[in-house]
This record gives C-alpha cells, sequence and structure tokens, in this order.
C-alpha cells in the first residue's frame, strides 16, 4: 500500500510540498488577478492570457502557458476542482518525482493540452478561450496511475462515501470518458458542441504518461530537491556480478541495523514488486521485508 511508504509517513504532512504549495498559490493569484483585471476592464485577462486561435496567430506565445492559470469567474467549481485535484495527486508524486521532474511533467502537459486544443480549434469561427488547468492536472493524474498502477486506495466519493479504486483501472475509465466526449462532442460533435476543452484533456493524459515513461528510470530526487529521501543502493560493480549466484546470495547482506541503509532497500524491493510483481522476490529480499516489518511494529 502507498501508506505504508516511508515518505507517506513523514512526521511533517507539508514537509518537501513546497514546489506544490508555490504551484497552487500561482494557480489561485492567477484566479484573483483575473478577477481584479475585470472588474476595471471586463475580458482584459481573457484577450491577453487566455489561449485562442487568433491569439496565437498575433504572437502570442505565452498563452500556451498562462492560460492554465485563468479560470471561469462564473464558476468557482472550475477553480475549486483544478486545485483539489492537482492537490491530492501532487502531494503524493511530488516526493517520488522531485521538484525538477513534478514541474516539467505538469507544465508539458499544459503545453500539450494547449497545442492540441489548437489543433482542433484553429481553423473554426471564433471557438471560446482555452482557459483552466484541467490539462496539467489530468497529466498528473496520468502519471500517477501510471507510477501507482496496482496499488489499491481507498478514496472518499462525494467526500462521503468510501470507495476502492485501482489507479491503472481508474485511468482507463477516465481516458476512455474523455476520449468518447472527445470524438463525439468536440471533434465531430453530434448536437451541440461540448462547452468542455476534451482535447486538452486527452493530450494531457498522453503526455503525462509519455512523462512517466521518460523518467521511470530516473535516478532518485536530489537534495537539491528539498526532499528528505534517501538514494537507492548502488549497483553492485560489474567484477562482483561475476560471481556466482549462491556465493553472491550468501555474503551480500543488507545492513538492517542502519536506518537509511534499510529504508533505501526496502524502497527498492517495494518498486521491484510495483513492476514486476511479489513473484519476482529473492528469498533475502522476502527476509528483509519481514526484518523491516517487525522494525516497524517494534518502534
Amino acid at each position: 500500500m502507498i501508506s505504508d511508504r516511508y515518505y507517506m509517513r513523514a512526521e511533517d504532512p507539508a514537509k518537501g510540498l513546497g514546489p506544490l504549495l508555490w504551484l497552487l498559490g500561482a494557480i489561485v493569484t492567477g484566479f484573483i488577478v483575473q478577477c481584479s483585471i475585470d472588474a476595471f476592464a471586463p475580458g482584459s485577462a481573457e484577450r491577453w492570457f487566455a489561449l485562442t486561435p487568433a491569439g496565437i496567430a498575433q504572437g502570442k506565445l505565452w498563452t500556451l502557458v498562462t492560460y492554465s492559470f485563468l479560470h471561469d469567474p462564473k464558476n468557482l467549481l472550475h477553480l475549486i476542482a483544478n486545485v483539489l485535484g492537482i492537490l491530492f495527486v501532487g502531494r503524493l508524486l511530488l516526493p517520488v518525482l522531485g521538484t525538477r521532474h513534478f514541474l516539467w511533467s505538469y507544465f508539458a502537459a499544459v503545453i500539450a493540452g494547449g497545442l492540441l486544443w489548437l489543433a482542433v480549434n484553429f481553423f473554426r469561427a471564433a471557438p471560446p478561450p482555452l482557459i483552466g488547468a484541467s490539462a496539467g492536472a489530468y497529466g498528473l493524474l496520468a502519471l500517477f496511475c501510471c507510477r501507482f498502477a496496482y496499488e489499491r486506495m481507498t478514496v472518499l466519493l462525494f467526500f462521503i462515501i468510501p470507495f476502492t479504486v485501482v489507479p491503472r483501472y481508474l485511468l482507463m475509465v477516465v481516458g476512455g470518458i474523455e476520449a468518447l466526449f472527445f470524438l463525439f462532442a468536440e471533434l465531430f460533435p453530434v448536437g451541440a458542441p461540448s462547452q468542455f476543452a476534451h482535447s486538452a484533456h486527452i493530450a494531457g493524459i498522453i503526455a503525462g504518461i509519455i512523462a512517466y515513461r521518460a523518467i521511470r528510470n530516473a535516478p532518485p530526487p536530489s537534495e537539491d530537491d528539498e526532499i528528505d529521501r534517501p538514494r537507492r543502493s548502488i549497483e553492485l560493480p560489474g567484477w562482483m556480478k561475476k560471481t556466482s549466484t549462491d556465493a553472491a546470495s550468501s555474503t551480500f547482506k543488507v545492513n538492517l541495523t542502519a536506518r537509511e541503509d534499510l529504508k533505501a532497500e526496502v524502497d527498492r524491493i517495494l518498486d521491484k514488486i510495483n513492476t514486476s510483481g511479489f513473484a519476482s522476490l529473492t528469498a533475502e529480499e522476502k527476509r528483509t521485508l519481514d526484518e523491516a516489518r517487525n522494525l516497524m511494529t517494534k518502534r
């Protein structure tokens, strides 16, 4: 379970989440600035910072990013849903990815969402401007579902009903629904065109999946990311790998008395389970998990 991992047992829940809180603060601040500008000059914020085909044709390339900091002033739920989605997913992803990978993944999804939306709407007559952080939120959701594909999670549906989901299947359901709406409510609309930018959502999901594949083999976060996470165990040198399997397994042991070494080894084993299944563990790795569990229950 995700909650069993050491980075989910931090004493301070907000420790290491500074970049996420800054991102959410920027989104909320962007909405406040948008409302303030519109109070004096209605429509000015969208004209300069929302994404539109006309704006891109005029050279407003910055709108490929700034549109994500604007939201519908008449629908506060638009802002709340995006902020909560980024918060719930980001607080689990950030300690795993590190600041650099987390922010790059988010803004890559934002830009990808804007580009696909432009491709669909560029030659349409006066489409409504694209605003909102939904593409980034969907990108982080897709990345989360890939990173923790088979972790069973219990969430509160409508903040009331407990509901257990498996992220892999959640992504399939969400992606399938968005694909249907993209095809039949935006690309080839049946009836009135949708008011939601499903193309941006789809592009965000694809960007999140690509980001996962790009960074899954990257080194763990460093101290520069301001995350208290030890590096994983160093791979044995080649000359040691040439020894027989029996000799290696009998001589190489994890130092269970060193807390940092144990944390790193347990994290490596959990990642191995996540990618290859429990059956792929060696007898030594299973013994290490048992020892770690015993130590944690005695704390």
